[in-house]
């Protein structure tokens, strides 16, 4: 009798687990979906970011050619990184980058690592890595100072 007091107990606690357990997967799955979301977000934001700092050069400059580099990043220059990172951006989904795009990420890998390879993450959109990690333009003056060096 007493193993099987034993057994009833144990299968309640078990079921009480397996409710914890679906709760708590449940809110994981949750937060995920959060996360992703706001990550989407930020990337998007990032990206529109690059795409108006591009326009200002294509509007100041009228390309590459005649704008000033800005500062040195990594093994690369502040205009490149901007305009490549713009084009990357914007085209990720078509996975098939120009070569000016393949130079200057694999200039960011050798500088900042395997993150910004296109070999190891073909379809991604480097947005909010270019914007937070490698320009640093999480601070409104950083922007500002990048942009007044390459527009004026």
């Amino acid at each position: 009798m007493q193993l099987q007091y034993e057994y009833l107990q144990y299968n309640k606690r078990t079921e009480s687990l397996s409710k914890q357990e679906e709760v708590l997967i449940s809110q994981i799955e949750q937060l995920k979906n959060l996360i992703d979301a706001k990550s989407f977000a930020i990337s998007s934001l990032c990206g529109a970011l690059l795409q108006i700092s591009k326009q200002g050069i294509s509007i100041v400059h009228r390309g590459l050619g005649s704008c000033p580099n800005g500062r040195s990043i990594g093994n690369d220059v502040l205009k490149n990184i901007i305009w490549q990172g713009r084009n990357q951006s914007m085209h990720y989904e078509e996975n098939n980058p120009n070569q000016a795009v393949k130079n200057c990420f694999q200039n960011l890998e050798t500088s900042f690592g395997s993150e910004f390879s296109l070999t190891l993450h073909p379809s991604e959109n480097f947005a909010q890595k270019i914007v937070i990690k490698v320009l640093g333009w999480n601070e409104y003056q950083v922007y500002e100072q990048d942009m007044i060096s390459l527009l004026g």
